[in-house]
């Protein structure tokens, strides 16, 4: 705590769920979502409630593939307008940063830019980043993924045993906080889950759902701090799922080009 706010390493803000790649594992299950982008408006409404409660290290813009949201200039803006004190970071497959208007290297604090074996990264846009990051003087960081966690489960585990250790061992939901639709999650996965599985299972009981009462922060400290297992956790390995060799589906479950 600190100033009457919880203190923590990152919050994500998964501004679209389909991407121009089709990975296998990937982790926000995008090959198998529908096209949705985020609303700048819905953005500045959920960052606004949680800025009271949350002072994050980083606010971490990504996907999805984040540089296909039609808006990402006024995405960037929106978050500036918040008083989150934190630093702004993008996280991207990096194949769409040249057509990125000028405007957006001078929003951001840090880029991170995940290296597949394939596609490779043209030469011209590692050489475009480099540049922007020394005019701009932003934090460049290229990330080379040449394995995937697999993290999704093929069966739902009900050994809630399982679950429980699985969950209190999982360092997804130590650093990778997310808010969504209204929603903080301690994990990217419950609102990834909601999108695949619609109405037929609900996760938003794996949140706290947002609100401008005083409780609000003690309501997500004890969250943060709670050892039982999300409904998600059924679903997933967490961070101890095996890593193997990236490797592109055969064929994209949807074209988002």
């Amino acid at each position: 705590m600190s100033d009457g706010r919880v203190r923590t390493r990152s919050l994500e803000l998964h501004i679209v769920d389909h991407c121009n790649l089709s990975c296998w594992a990937c982790s926000s299950l995008s090959p198998y979502l529908p096209v949705s982008v985020a609303s700048p408006v819905d953005i500045k409404r959920d960052l606004e409630l949680i800025e009271q409660v949350i002072t994050p290290h980083y606010v971490d813009i990504t996907g999805g593939e984040p540089l296909l949201h039609p808006d990402m200039i006024g995405v960037l803006k929106t978050v500036r307008t918040v008083k989150l004190r934190a630093i702004i970071t993008v996280t991207t497959n990096g194949l769409l940063l040249d057509r990125m208007p000028e405007e957006f290297w001078t929003l951001i604090d840090g880029l991170t830019i995940s290296i597949y074996p394939k596609p490779l990264l043209p030469n011209h846009i590692r050489n475009l980043a480099y540049k922007m990051a020394e005019t701009y003087n932003f934090v460049l960081d290229m990330k080379r993924q040449h394995t995937f966690q697999e993290m999704s489960r093929h069966e739902p585990c009900a050994d809630d045993k399982i679950n429980r250790a699985m969950f209190n061992s999982c360092s997804w939901r130590q650093s990778n906080h997310m808010i969504r639709d209204g929603y903080f999650y301690t994990c990217f996965r419950p609102p990834h889950f909601q999108t695949f599985y619609g109405k037929r299972i609900n996760f938003t009981a794996d949140g706290v759902r947002l609100h401008d009462g005083p409780e609000l922060v003690d309501q997500i400290l004890r969250y943060l701090q709670r050892s039982i297992p999300l409904k998600s956790c059924a679903l997933c390995l967490g961070s101890e799922g095996s890593s193997k060799p990236h490797r592109l589906l055969p064929q994209p479950a949807k074209n988002h080009q």
